[in-house]
């Protein structure tokens, strides 16, 4: 859409507002950032949910409170959300907290049907050990990771709950797992040991980085 408002030579003023996992994940981050230098219109503003040291902007979840520093006249605007059905619906909740006219908003989804993770066909005795909070727990086969972390207190960000978005990655040092991600890992996190909490379930004794 962008591109589009670029090539035709719009002068609309757009409030382009993305969240992303990190930094390294910022979709199409070099065109945005030509975009807004070449666009006087063009506002860019992007939200790291786990930002590094070198991160300057936002930081979170995109909320309402968010949403009116971002577009303080976000009510008066026409409102495009695009993302897994979850972010979607907090995105509604926000909007609908602020006020704005539901003819002004329009979402599509880029999730498509969700499948939940695998369940076995028989409950077995499992455990997860969480390494750096040096907590250790019993649990069921037939439980995600970040249910298990969420029982014992541990703070696990997630956002879509179908293993697209990737919020909840974390590192499996050790143990056999069962998954169904749909795409919210690379090649390259998958073989450096990432599973998605949301998505995967422990089979017998497993150890995350958390």
């Amino acid at each position: 859409m962008l591109r589009t408002l670029a090539d035709s030579g719009s002068d609309r003023e757009i409030r382009f507002i993305h969240s992303a996992r990190s930094p390294k994940d910022i979709i199409f981050r070099e065109e945005l950032d030509e975009l807004a230098r070449d666009h006087g219109n063009f506002h860019i503003h992007v939200l790291c949910a786990e930002p590094d040291d070198n991160w300057r902007g936002p930081v979170g979840l995109l909320d309402d409170t968010t949403l009116l520093k971002l577009a303080p006249d976000i009510r008066e605007r026409s409102v495009y959300v695009c993302g897994p059905e979850p972010y979607m619906k907090a995105i509604r909740g926000a909007l609908q907290r602020i006020g704005l006219d539901p003819d002004r908003y329009r979402e599509e989804s880029f999730g498509g049907l969700t499948r939940p993770a695998p369940t076995p066909s028989a409950s077995q005795a499992a455990s997860v050990r969480f390494a750096r909070s040096g907590i250790g727990q019993q649990c069921r086969s037939t439980q995600t990771l970040l249910e298990i972390a969420r029982n014992v207190g541990l703070y696990l960000p997630s956002a879509c709950g179908h293993g697209i978005c990737g919020t909840c990655r974390v590192l499996k040092l050790a143990g056999d797992v069962e998954t169904a991600d749909l795409g919210g890992l690379s090649a390259e996190e998958k073989a450096e040991g990432y599973v998605l909490a949301c998505c995967t379930r422990p089979l017998g004794e497993v150890a995350l980085d958390l």
